[in-house]
């Protein structure tokens, strides 16, 4: 069950990235694949209406086209079976715990399917619907009078005025600024999107225990709130805001030296400053001559690897520490290269 769920999870990250990339900022594109994905889920998985004129005209030329620009090649969808290579695990030493960069359990993983346009552009329609829970189903089933086990065709769906309901629903999603913002988030937002929609067809959503799912639990925000301190410095801020989440801790795996208040991590940076630099430096040389892992790691960016290796957090977050740190890590890839990363001033804090 666990490996199950595991597997499910692995998609969600595709499903956002087809939501994001795949109709880009057009709601029309996104409330026909809303629709169809309740349609999907509202006759038990089965079907979803793709012939129908809408879905036809606002869903799949805008999918297409950009489907096509951003993976004319496919889509690899990485794979989830995830080795245990923590190398902290049996070490009493720091000088245990180098990795080779291609042993990082940071590394972005391989991909274990690639999908293509001609056998995979609906696959979006079914993420979006392992979204909504059973209860959203059953609420909605139950105001547009559907019966979940009777539809049996698109014919049946068109003809269907429970069906016709949702999609004036949709169309009512698209007027409302509330429901305009859902569809123009950059990610699938299951509770804007469903009281959206509810209003639009007049449900009482009440209170569940899972209404406010999206809430992060009060420590976390507030643990979150304390990493934004801000400082005079906009590098620094940027390492609060990129590397605070894992270095922030009061653990001294992996490096904290982003724990405590702001003089403190200020002086922490500096002294952690060859390091740091080494591992900023990975972004900017081929990724088959990285000896480590860049820093932050791709899976934790909110961003394209390319753009966040031009971009002026990167920019900034290396022009501040760059002063504190060795003249040969101020200079051309060749020169980081020569330089051995274990060989460099430790970086550890308790």
């Amino acid at each position: 069950a666990f490996d199950d769920a595991t597997d499910r999870a692995n998609l969600l990250p595709a499903y956002e990235l087809l939501w994001r990339n795949g109709c880009g900022d057009d709601r029309r594109c996104r409330a026909r694949a809303l629709e169809a994905a309740l349609q999907y889920r509202l006759t038990n998985q089965r079907l979803f209406d793709f012939q129908s004129a809408s879905f036809r005209q606002e869903f799949l030329p805008p999918f297409e086209k950009n489907w096509q620009q951003h993976w004319p090649n496919g889509l690899k969808i990485p794979s989830n079976d995830v080795p245990n290579r923590d190398p902290l695990q049996f070490a009493d030493s720091e000088r245990l715990a180098h990795v080779p960069a291609r042993f990082e359990a940071l590394l972005p993983r391989g991909h274990k399917e690639i999908w293509q346009w001609e056998t995979d552009r609906f696959r979006l329609i079914k993420g979006i619907g392992e979204y909504f829970s059973n209860r959203d189903i059953r609420l909605l089933a139950s105001k547009l009078d559907i019966a979940v086990d009777r539809i049996r065709s698109s014919e049946e769906m068109a003809n269907s005025p429970g069906f016709a309901g949702l999609n004036r629903a949709i169309d009512t999603m698209l007027s409302d600024p509330q429901g305009q913002a859902a569809f123009d988030a950059p990610t699938i937002q299951r509770l804007p999107l469903r009281n959206a929609l509810f209003r639009a067809l007049d449900i009482d959503i009440g209170t569940t225990c899972c209404d406010n799912d999206n809430d992060l639990p009060k420590a976390q925000a507030d643990e979150l709130s304390s990493l934004s301190v801000a400082t005079k410095d906009v590098g620094l801020n940027y390492f609060y805001v990129h590397c605070g989440r894992c270095h922030g801790t009061n653990q001294p795996f992996p490096p904290n030296f982003m724990n405590g208040d702001s003089a403190t991590v200020q002086r922490n940076v500096r002294r952690c400053a060859d390091r740091i630099l080494y591992r900023l430096n990975m972004w900017q040389i081929e990724s088959e001559r990285r000896p480590k892992t860049p820093m932050p790691p791709a899976i934790a960016l909110t961003t394209e690897p390319v753009r966040w290796a031009e971009g002026d957090a990167l920019a900034a977050m290396r022009n501040y520490v760059a002063p504190f740190a060795a003249a040969s890590l101020r200079g051309s890839p060749e020169d980081w290269l020569s330089r051995s990363y274990e060989a460099l001033p430790r970086c550890t804090f308790h």
